[in-house]
């Protein structure tokens, strides 16, 4: 971590704003290196919320340095809005105008997103790092009668689960525009918050055009809805699961979780095609099924299938091929190195996967398998009970957490862990849950 950002009021700020325009650019790129490799790692099979929390460690340390530079640095900031800026680059700059209130830059990233709408969520996630005075101020610049401003204020009260009347929110979901991303942050602000309010239109988007609102409005009718609409929730689910592109695996992901008919339906749909092996693999392990293991532990055969059937076995069983004897023998198996390093994995999930060993699985199963009887669904292997998933939060796998907090959500039919925020706010968010539980 870089712990000269951390300097005193005095010689450290001197030295700072001395040499504002050089530092600038450098924490200006090392500030979107880290942004795009959190990304990349975020839902990481090999990583767990500790080293989600140093990395967000050094992202605040960036931005808290920025506010330290000056004029020289401002004027190094402003003058990247004349090269064409990559998602990271975006991040740090809209990140810096909104902490520092700098209105010529705030309005240029603004301008930006209204022109390039696909950097909306780049700009929300610049909202997430910022207080809400700096929300405030970025809503302040916005063009009051542009449909996307709406989408960034829900998206805002999302992300900082900003405290609203239900009346108030009754009185505004109807004035809100029938964008479909309007209709989506709406949707997903109600997840967020817990907020059934937002999700009014829910029933209606179950057949919206759009994929994404049509996974939104299953997802809010399965927690904030009744017994009959919840049925229709899991129709939509399963129709989803055999689309294409990202709300595939979302949606495989979550009628998995519930479990059910759809479930046993896609489950026995996509085992029958050989073409949809590596979902059939996923939705496994999603299920948290003990008797999906011997399934699993067959693919591990397979050299194009083994690390997805390893990934699969370690989220039921929650055991880990390296440090349980289960991994291959070769030199790709080391762990990747650790979020301090400069490595950005690639966009391949199972890539950073380490190879799994069969016959060495086969014998780790055979000596532990008896501690799971009657446990029944697992995940991580641990039972689905609210204080492991809560524990699943707090110290599990980045890519077991999403699950974790789905499945917390339908138990408690609350506000979901929004488990992309920065690490902060959710290890805030974990305390107070902990807390709730042990007080009753």
């Amino acid at each position: 971590m870089p712990t000269g950002l951390r300097l005193g009021e005095s010689a450290g700020t001197r030295l700072l704003a001395s040499n504002g325009q050089v530092l600038a650019s450098q924490y200006s790129d090392m500030l979107a290196h880290e942004w795009r490799m959190r990304r990349r790692r975020v839902e990481s099979s090999t990583h767990d919320f500790a080293h989600l929390q140093r990395t967000d460690q050094r992202i605040q340390a960036y931005l808290d340095a920025f506010s330290l530079l000056g004029p020289g640095g401002a004027a190094s900031l402003h003058d990247r809005l004349h090269e064409a800026l990559s998602e990271g680059e975006l991040f740090a700059l809209a990140a810096h105008a909104l902490i520092v209130e700098d209105h010529s830059l705030a309005k240029a990233c603004i301008g930006l997103v209204q022109a390039m709408p696909g950097f909306t969520q780049v700009f929300c996630a610049a909202l997430e790092w910022i207080d809400w005075q700096g929300v405030e101020f970025a809503l302040s610049l916005w063009p009051a009668d542009d449909a996307l401003r709406q989408a960034i204020v829900l998206r805002a009260i999302a992300a900082h689960r900003q405290p609203l009347e239900s009346s108030y929110v009754a009185d505004c979901v109807p004035r809100l525009s029938d964008a479909p991303i309007v209709q989506l942050s709406a949707l997903r602000c109600a997840l967020a918050t817990g907020e059934p309010g937002w999700a009014q239109k829910a029933p209606e988007m179950l057949t919206a055009p759009a994929p994404e609102l049509r996974l939104a409005a299953a997802e809010a009718m399965l927690v904030f809805g009744d017994e009959a609409t919840r049925a229709g929730a899991l129709d939509v689910l399963l129709d989803l699961s055999w689309a294409s592109g990202r709300v595939t695996g979302l949606a495989t992901r979550e009628l998995m979780t519930l479990g059910g008919r759809q479930a046993q339906e896609l489950l026995d749909g996509l085992g029958d095609d050989p073409a949809n092996l590596r979902q059939h693999i996923a939705a496994m392990g999603w299920s948290g099924v003990l008797a999906h293991v011997p399934r699993l532990a067959s693919l591990l055969e397979e050299p194009g299938l083994a690390r997805a059937a390893g990934a699969a076995l370690t989220l039921i069983t929650g055991s880990d091929p390296l440090a349980d004897g289960w991994g291959a023998d070769e030199p790709q198996q080391a762990r990747p190195a650790d979020t301090d390093s400069d490595f950005i994995p690639p966009n391949d999930s199972e890539a950073q996967l380490p190879r799994p060993d069969p016959a060495k699985f086969a014998a780790w199963w055979s000596a532990h398998h008896g501690h799971f009887q009657g446990t029944g669904r697992c995940l991580a292997g641990r039972p689905r009970s609210i204080d492991s998933l809560i524990a699943i939060l707090r110290e599990g796998r980045l890519a077991h957490r999403p699950q974790a907090s789905w499945l917390l959500q339908l138990a408690t039919r609350g506000a979901r862990m929004a488990h992309l925020a920065p690490a902060s706010r959710q290890a805030s968010w974990i305390n107070a849950m902990k807390e709730s539980r042990q007080h009753g």
